[in-house]
């Protein structure tokens, strides 16, 4: 603004000078002095530009931005331990002139009430977990409305972690919303057909018992679901550069702080409120959880004859109404169709060479319906 008027001011001059007014009559039909009309014909004052206090961190900030992809904060609390003085605009100004700018595909935004929907996502690390270098997966949950936030790492993203991950956050946020969205991931979608899509047993079970709506997007349109996946750049640039853990679970308890001293505090970009102060959903605030509360199913390895190996495990009823998501301590087996057996509603396999009796008209009673996938 302040270049823009130096402009006009300085073509202002010439104008009325070219057009044989005098020094003193430029001047006044300008509104500036006598001498800055004499040092504007003169070719004007370069001034010297000032040294700002950003100067002497340039070189480390472009190493810490293009080779650790730090964020505008992280780099601001390394400063200041360096002796930096300045402020975290100039900072966060400098950092996006530098920074890698990606495409980005338009998309129409949109809000939702609280209570209605979430949005959860996976996405793979490698942290150095006793000081050896581990791939995990950080699961995450976003609520719409609040921007309230669930994070929780796994060693392995099979169906019992993803719906174990589940039944945590709705009991941290205290509440279930109406609708999740999800990408097409094997832990939810086992098959996709072109009107009907063929959801993890084990997930379509967690969904009946919450009482929520699972919205699988179309393949690569992650767009839809923006508001999980921005907030796993703020992971990267905020919780895990520069961290280490003694084990998954020392991990998950340094997220849990993290999140409650400073993802949940924040003041958001966009609701310029604290996530935690904003209402999770329902009338009161919170959709209530289901009474009935799902005790852990625990994954009995079947018997396998001499040379087959590596049988899916069934997950075996395991208490009162339980089948849903297993104990932590349980052994990872992949993400492979778990096929839940509860002896009160599911009735013994047949044997192929077994037949249903057929009633008066002649149709089977009681035959198996057909297996998608």
């Amino acid at each position: 603004m302040r270049r823009r008027r130096r402009e006009e001011r300085d073509a202002g001059i010439w104008y009325w000078r070219s057009a044989g007014y005098g020094i003193k009559a430029t001047a006044q039909k300008v509104g500036v002095g006598v001498k800055t009309v004499k040092r504007t014909l003169r070719g004007g004052k370069k001034r010297q530009a000032r040294p700002s206090k950003l100067s002497p961190f340039v070189p480390y900030i472009r190493e810490q931005v293009l080779t650790h992809q730090l964020s505008s904060v992280l780099l601001l609390r390394e400063l200041r331990a360096l002796g930096y003085t300045g402020g975290y605009t100039i900072l966060k100004d400098f950092v996006r002139t530098i920074r890698p700018k990606k495409r980005r595909r338009a998309h129409l935004r949109f809000e939702t009430p609280p209570g209605q929907q979430g949005q959860v996502d996976l996405s793979p690390y490698t942290v150095l977990l006793g000081g050896e270098p581990t791939p995990v997966v950080a699961f995450s949950l976003v609520l719409g409305y609040s921007r309230w936030q669930f994070l929780r790492f796994f060693l392995h993203a099979d169906a019992h972690a993803v719906c174990q991950a589940h039944v945590l956050a709705f009991e941290a946020a205290g509440g279930v919303p109406e609708e999740i969205l999800y990408d097409r991931m094997k832990q939810v979608v086992l098959e996709s057909y072109r009107f009907q899509m063929v959801l993890h047993p084990l997930f379509a079970a967690m969904c009946k018992h919450y009482g929520f709506r699972a919205v699988p997007l179309a393949p690569g349109y992650k767009e839809g679901k923006g508001k999980v996946e921005n907030p796993f750049r703020y992971i990267e640039g905020n919780f895990l550069p520069k961290r280490t853990f003694r084990d998954i679970e020392d991990l998950n308890r340094q997220a849990a702080q993290w999140l409650r001293e400073v993802a949940w505090v924040r003041i958001h970009e966009t609701t310029r409120e604290r996530p935690f102060d904003r209402p999770r959903g329902g009338r009161n605030g919170r959709p209530p959880l289901p009474r009935a509360h799902r005790a852990p199913a625990r994954a009995r390895p079947r018997p396998t004859a001499p040379g087959r190996a590596g049988r899916v495990p069934r997950l075996r009823r395991h208490g009162p109404g339980a089948r849903l998501h297993p104990r932590p301590d349980h052994p990872a087996h992949g993400s492979a169709p778990a096929r839940p057996v509860d002896p009160g509603r599911n009735p013994p396999p047949r044997t192929p060479r077994q037949r249903a009796p057929a009633d008066r008209k002649g149709a089977a009673q009681g035959a198996a319906q057909p297996r998608l996938g």
